[in-house]
C-alpha cells in the first residue's frame, strides 16, 4: 500500500520497480507508450481507487473512493 504520493514518488518507484507506469513521459518506457498512445491512451494511466485522510476540521477519517474513469477503463478493454 502507498501511504504517501509525494511529487514523482509513485512514477520513479514503479519506474525502478521495472514497471514503469503506461503514459508517462518522464519516467516511462518511449515505446510502450508510443504504443499505447496509438491505441487511445492520452494520459498516465495512475488512478488513486481509494484516499483516506483525517478531516483537518472534524479530526475524522474519511475515505473518498472513485470509479475507473471510462478513458482508462476503454484503454484497458482494448489490452
Amino acid at each position: 500500500m502507498i501511504e504517501t504520493g509525494r511529487m514523482h514518488q509513485i512514477r520513479v518507484h514503479a519506474q525502478y520497480a521495472g514497471h514503469p507506469l503506461a503514459g508517462d513521459d518522464k519516467y516511462g518506457d518511449r515505446d510502450f507508450d508510443r504504443k499505447v498512445h496509438s491505441q487511445g491512451l492520452k494520459r498516465l494511466f495512475l488512478h488513486a481507487h481509494q484516499l483516506t485522510f483525517t478531516n483537518p476540521t472534524t479530526d475524522t477519517i474519511q475515505t473518498v473512493k472513485a470509479p475507473l474513469s471510462v478513458e482508462l477503463a476503454a484503454f484497458l478493454a482494448t489490452l
